[in-house]
């Protein structure tokens, strides 16, 4: 998972550029500059806007930041290596990876970037959005040379927490999206749950309708379980992973994949176009802590969202006033139809989502959460006042 971009049904459609270092540090607060941040996820317009969305927040914050796109590989990774591995595990070499021979693999050649911009940039901090994964002793040595400050912050779901604990020693600071102890860890939850005003439009009608029910995200075995289903009704599945043979031959479920990712404005339109937009968890969010991040997209689109029942949804929705919820696939295949066939009610359900939606926290108060958790070097407390952030020098 560690090197797999994080398909799951977003898009950054308000890309950044990257910024420039700026002036010599030693004028930074004289400028009225904040602290230097590095941010390492996945930059794009084929990815999620997560990224791109917590950029544009801390620079509204006063800081300056340089995005890092960790999913940089060598040009001859899928052209030549992927290739050559699949043939040699063929016959026999498993685990043989060629890219590793020359030191090209995408571990090492994301390292190597990673730090050619550290010294470029010479950042305060490293803020490592998980995402791609650094190896501890890497991230020990640019400490112990530049001098920063790191964090990371876990944003996948607690079925991969066997993932996160040994982690937890590699950075000063560790947040998670999920509430879960580590005894003799602190592990600090800060959902990625939040509003990027500047994705969401509403100038189209709701009609014509992308889909019937949409369904947007990666495979995942709870996911196959409950899509699996529903095949008999009217569902589009758009995603990566939905074709593959490992389950068998399920013509059923493989007529409804529509495509296997979408992003931009064409994942907005299905959002808010969309008769039903079905959100199926990856963990069992009746069981687990965390919620994704349709939880927000959808509603703030002016979409109808239909997403398995958490507890912890009632933070920020009203359930059966704001979105539905479903909590087994005999009440969602039950709701699907009642929805499908009462377009008044969904409506009335969408429009007070869109409301809610656009009240609730955005990445600018996720991102003051962070950073009053984070303790930069020559760097005070920052003050926060009506216009914005005041950050001074020691």
């Amino acid at each position: 998972a560690n090197d797999d971009a994080n398909n799951d049904a977003n898009n950054d459609a308000n890309n950044d550029d990257d910024a420039g270092a700026g002036g010599p540090r030693m004028n930074d607060a004289a400028a009225g500059r904040g602290p230097r941040i590095l941010v390492s996820y996945f930059f794009g317009d084929d990815t999620i806007p997560l990224g791109g969305s917590c950029v544009r927040a801390l620079r509204a914050l006063g800081c300056e930041v340089e995005p890092f796109d960790c999913r940089i590989e060598h040009p001859l990774q899928r052209r030549l290596f992927v290739p050559a591995g699949r043939l040699l595990r063929a016959v026999g070499l498993r685990g043989a990876d060629p890219s590793r021979w020359f030191g090209l693999d995408n571990e090492a050649v994301r390292q190597r970037a990673l730090r050619a911009a550290v010294e470029r940039f010479d950042p305060d901090l490293l803020l490592v959005m998980r995402g791609n994964h650094y190896r501890r002793e890497f991230l020990a040595e640019l400490k112990a040379r530049h001098g920063l400050r790191t964090a990371a912050w876990w944003l996948y779901g607690p079925e991969a927490h066997d993932q996160l604990v040994p982690e937890l020693d590699w950075y000063d600071q560790y947040f998670s999206i999920y509430q879960r102890p580590v005894p003799g860890h602190r592990v600090i939850h800060l959902p990625a749950l939040a509003l990027d005003p500047g994705l969401y439009r509403s100038d189209a009608a709701r009609t014509p309708y992308a889909a019937d029910i949409a369904f947007v995200g990666r495979h995942s075995p709870r996911r196959d379980q409950v899509l699996t289903r529903l095949t008999d009704l009217p569902l589009s599945i758009w995603g990566p992973g939905w074709r593959r043979l490992k389950g068998g031959w399920r013509p059923a479920l493989w007529r409804r994949v529509a495509g296997s990712g979408a992003w931009g404005d064409a994942l907005l339109a299905i959002y808010r176009h969309s008769k039903i937009v079905l959100n199926v968890s990856v963990w069992d969010p009746g069981r687990e802590s965390g919620l994704n991040l349709r939880i927000f997209d959808v509603p703030a689109c002016g979409g109808f969202l239909l997403t398995d029942h958490s507890d912890e949804l009632a933070e920020y929705f009203t359930p059966g006033t704001e979105i539905e919820t479903w909590r087994d696939v005999d009440e969602l295949r039950d709701k699907l139809r009642f929805y499908l066939a009462n377009e008044a009610a969904r409506e009335r359900i969408a429009a007070a989502g869109h409301a809610r939606a656009h009240t609730l926290p955005t990445y600018v108060d996720r991102m003051r959460e962070l950073l009053d958790q984070v303790e930069l070097p020559g760097w005070r407390p920052p003050q926060w006042q009506a216009g914005g952030m005041i950050w001074e020098r020691r």
